[in-house]
């Protein structure tokens, strides 16, 4: 099997992380690192709509950025298990994103929360991403002080 067609959730998840975190500055990973630890409590206390909410009522950047990567990964990794059609825009979209979760227009039947086993798999899909971006986000930062500790010092 290739890495390309890896269906293990710790490599998804990681692999999700990672590009949240591509290309951001030091400011930019504490943003994120503070918005996923926020976003990982909601998911633990709250639960997956919960998070989707929070996500979608936050208007920061990295609030955005961590839902986009969700969703993406969602509509590009985890097809096989029912996640097909996911809305992934952020702003005109999240009626759409809360009604694919089965959360509004009455569509409580037809949406992800109506089965319990795809809300298990979000929860520990979306916990481990959230995870891997706090601890992600964390050591991005720390190498970034330490390059620019280093060029200082040339």
């Amino acid at each position: 099997m290739s890495p390309k067609e890896n269906k293990n959730l710790d490599y998804i998840a990681a692999k999700t992380a990672n590009k949240i975190c591509k290309g951001k500055n030091k400011e930019e990973l504490e943003e994120i690192e503070k918005s996923a630890t926020k976003a990982l409590g909601v998911l633990q206390e709250q639960g997956v709509y919960a998070l989707m909410i929070y996500l979608l009522k936050e208007k920061a950047e990295p609030a955005k950025a961590i839902c986009e990567g969700l969703l993406t990964a969602l509509k590009d990794h985890l097809r096989e298990f029912g996640f097909q059609d996911v809305p992934v825009g952020y702003d005109e979209e999240s009626r759409d994103i809360l009604n694919f979760f089965g959360g509004g227009d009455g569509q409580d039947d037809r949406g992800v929360l109506a089965d319990i086993d795809k809300i298990l798999l979000l929860r520990e899909f979306f916990g481990l991403v959230l995870i891997y971006l706090r601890y992600g986000a964390k050591a991005l930062q720390k190498e970034s002080e330490a390059t620019g500790s280093q060029e200082s010092e040339s």
